[in-house]
């Protein structure tokens, strides 16, 4: 026997062979028990969904003689149909028949009475490449068609219907099937072919087809020829050129950990395994999607089971802010890309961008664990001059400590590494935009458009360190401490002291930090919470008396009568 594709093998005979598409089903059949036939019918939707399967199933099931299982497959008129010689049934591919002499050649013959049948069915596949003419051709006879015709359109490109040749059909769209259907139907198939899987192969299949069953037995038979004994995860990537859950999750750690040479390095490796970079970047939102959404539900089943422990690795070790940082950017990646085709230099680029924006999880590097930071382990809390209870003429200040550092003070930065709080830094930069509302302010101009350009590095209750482009821009904010500190007081409604660095002395102190880790020679955090309270300096500022306040304003002529 000559050899048919899976897809051809297992064409659906039988409405209960379709796979989903359910609502379409049951409106089918109900309209063939109760012989309440539309006279046109416009079957829409993606590729492989089973348009032109159903349009073949529901032309036999119009014509048998047992409507109640129609069709049953065993009357005289499902077996016509089933050896091809049906006369009656007529299907036509409009991509190659979209002339106006084709369909009026159609049209003459929708005139004489079918031979066999009861209903003559015309399927016009694709009819959305029908010419000008051919649609105005076919209007009239969609509107007032002979009784014993049914027509059957077909097409995956709706909008290019005309309105008029909708508006005279009953229209129902096909949805993409989804995976777990795909699975299933593919567990069927394969089992009838006695051929053995990989776990987890079945449910890449079903991602590749995107809602396509007949795209999913295509990728099943390619793989099937390329395969052994048994198809392998190993065998669809190969295949199909598509990167694995687990390396998408060694590139996806590799930029949250800024480590930027292996994230180029896979880059280029992925790049001589000829991967389409378009659906590699499609695949990282996915998983990156996913996490963001188990980290807020912790609900499995909301997440794809072929990449499950990725997906939770990722969302466990990495902040749920930073997952959707890297949405956006691929996205942009996405939408820019679109226009050119340049995936993987986008990519490039927007790694190098999100390398430098992210920090290394500071406090405990080796498990990730966010440190929990209590307020008393650092300076201790500053209370302001009307909370403190002091005597009318002696008011205690608690000055903010006036960082003096300058940018290659490597020290002082590992420092604000150990002490930085995370949790702390994503909430001052969810604020940290208010920051241009003070561009224009003539006492901060001269630093506000810088800070609102800025990123927020590291934070911890007492300092600030801020990244910024260029080293001009960081030198004029570590020259004004005591406005810097003023605006972002009001910005954060705390006192803080910042400190301004580049993207290259942030990328040399996180370099000295991880190697001072592995040295075991980080300073703890009990010796910097010491020296920092050693450093605050307490002014005593003397209330001046009365007398000396209104001779400061009236000069020295000015005498107090007793």
């Amino acid at each position: 026997m000559t050899y048919q594709s899976l897809y051809r093998t297992y064409r659906p005979a039988h409405f209960d062979d379709v796979v989903g598409q359910e609502h379409i089903k049951r409106a089918l059949q109900n309209a063939i028990k109760r012989e309440q036939l539309a006279h046109a019918y416009l079957f829409c939707g993606p590729r492989g969904t089973g348009k032109t399967s159903v349009a073949k199933i529901f032309a036999q099931g119009i014509n048998c003689l047992n409507k109640e299982s129609a069709p049953c497959g065993q009357c005289e008129m499902c077996q016509s149909f089933v050896n091809g010689n049906h006369p009656d049934i007529v299907e036509i591919d409009a991509a190659s028949n979209n002339g106006v002499d084709e369909i009026r050649d159609l049209i003459e013959k929708t005139k004489y009475a079918p031979l066999e049948l009861k209903y003559k069915v015309y399927i016009i596949d694709e009819v959305h490449m029908l010419t000008q003419g051919a649609f105005n051709a076919l209007l009239k006879t969609l509107e007032e068609p002979p009784e014993h015709v049914v027509f059957i359109l077909a097409t995956t490109e709706v909008h290019k219907v005309l309105a008029t040749i909708i508006s005279r059909t009953q229209r129902y769209d096909f949805e993409r099937v989804s995976q777990e259907d795909i699975k299933k139907r593919l567990e069927i198939v394969l089992s009838e072919e006695d051929i053995k899987v990989e776990e987890g192969v079945l449910e890449l299949i079903a991602n590749l087809a995107d809602g396509g069953m007949r795209d999913a037995l295509t990728i099943t038979e390619q793989v099937i020829a390329f395969a052994s004994d048994v198809i392998t995860m190993k065998d669809v990537q190969r295949v199909y050129k598509v990167v694995g859950s687990k390396e998408k999750y060694e590139f996806l750690e590799s930029i949250l950990l800024g480590k930027l040479d292996v994230v180029l390095s896979l880059i280029k490796d992925f790049d001589s395994q000829s991967i389409e970079f378009k659906r590699f970047i499609n695949d990282l939102i996915d998983m990156l999607k996913e996490a963001s959404i188990y980290s807020l539900t912790h609900n499995k089943e909301l997440i794809t089971s072929i990449q499950m422990n990725e997906t939770i690795k990722l969302s466990d070790n990495f902040n749920q802010n930073d997952l959707i940082m890297l949405i956006d950017e691929f996205l942009n990646v996405s939408q820019k890309a679109m226009f050119n085709g340049f995936y993987q230099d986008y990519l490039e680029i927007a790694s190098i961008k999100a390398c430098q924006k992210f920090v290394v999880e500071l406090s405990d590097p080796i498990d990730f664990k966010e440190p929990v930071i209590k307020e008393q382990q650092l300076v201790p809390e500053q209370k302001t001059v009307q909370q403190e209870q002091v005597a009318p003429q002696e008011v205690v200040k608690k000055e903010v400590k006036v960082v003096e550092k300058t940018s290659s003070d490597d020290m002082f930065l590992i420092e604000c590494m150990v002490m930085g709080d995370k949790g702390l830094k994503e909430q001052e930069l969810l604020l940290w935009p208010q920051m241009k509302e003070y561009n224009n302010d003539f006492r901060y101009r001269k630093v506000a458009p810088f800070l609102s350009h800025s990123t927020i590095a590291i934070s911890d209750l007492s300092q600030m360190v801020i990244v910024l482009e260029r080293s001009e821009e960081a030198a004029l904010i570590n020259s004004n401490p005591e406005l810097v500190t003023e605006v972002v007081s009001k910005v954060l409604n705390t006192q803080k002291s910042v400190y301004a660095i580049t993207v290259p002395q942030f990328n040399e102190g996180v370099e000295l930090f991880r190697q001072l880790h592995e040295q075991k020679k980080l300073p703890s955090k009990e010796s910097i919470i010491e020296k920092r309270q050693e450093e605050v300096k307490e002014v005593v500022v003397e209330e001046p008396s009365t007398e000396e306040m209104l001779s400061e304003f009236f000069g020295d002529s000015l005498s107090i009568i007793e």
